[in-house]
């Protein structure tokens, strides 16, 4: 695990990481969310947002509309 990241939990399989930062004056959960698909760098891999609250399960429901969203993008795109 990162020196940056505390108080970290995964959801979803790994999909989601939900994390505070290290030396933040505020404990904001801030999310790392695994896009679906392949990608050749971490970089383009991952999608990561502040969650804007620290509250744990508003933080945890907003992380996983995101990567609902995603995942809706991704079928809608196949489809087409």
């Amino acid at each position: 695990m990162s020196k940056n990241y505390k108080n970290s939990h995964q959801l979803r399989d790994g999909a989601i990481l939900l994390f505070n930062r290290v030396g933040a004056q505020k404990p904001v959960w801030h999310a790392r969310i695994k896009k679906p698909g392949s990608y050749p760098t971490a970089s383009q891999r991952y999608l990561s947002r502040s969650m804007k609250t620290v509250n744990y399960a508003e933080a945890a429901m907003a992380a996983e509309d995101i990567l609902d969203d995603l995942q809706k993008a991704v079928a809608f795109a196949l489809e087409n």
